[in-house]
């Protein structure tokens, strides 16, 4: 718990990154998809990248990148990243559990039925991924991790 409010107290002194940096961390193609659109916006001080991704005709994909430099990101990442850690949760219809991503403490969940599923972690030191698939199971998401170039 210290190492992660010492990380918070670190990610408030960095800098965040511009609109162009963010740009340029959404790939043009995931899992083999070309991208579709992308969105980069800062809101009070955090900055986020977005690219979606068609698969194919039934199946697409979501990345989030937060960057959690400055007081607004480290504010991300303690409500969305800290808080969600160590989080077990299994019902009929779905689950969620703390994974290791990349080498990465994350979490993944899971609608059963439909097999939407999302993980999200943290790298770089700095950014908070999440990626959403419909109809992607999470061992296909975290392969997909592995192709980002997000250090």
């Amino acid at each position: 718990a210290q190492n992660m409010e010492k990380m918070k107290e670190d990610l408030g002194k960095l800098t965040p990154l511009s609109l162009e940096e963010l740009k340029k961390l959404i790939p043009e193609v995931l899992m083999g998809g070309k991208r579709t659109r992308y969105d980069v916006s800062s809101s009070a001080g955090a900055g986020m990248a977005t690219g979606e991704y068609e698969i194919n005709d039934s199946i697409s994909v979501s990345l989030h990148i937060y960057d959690c430099a400055g007081p607004g990101g480290a504010g991300i990442y303690s409500m969305q990243y800290l808080g969600m850690l160590n989080l077990q949760q299994e019902s009929d219809e779905e689950y969620t559990k703390t994974v290791e991503i990349n080498g990465n403490k994350g979490f993944e969940h899971c609608e059963k039925a439909t097999n939407d599923c999302s993980i999200s972690f943290f790298t770089g030191g700095r950014f908070l991924v999440s990626l959403e698939g419909n109809h992607v199971g999470a061992p296909a998401l975290k392969q997909a991790a592995g192709e980002l170039k997000v250090k």
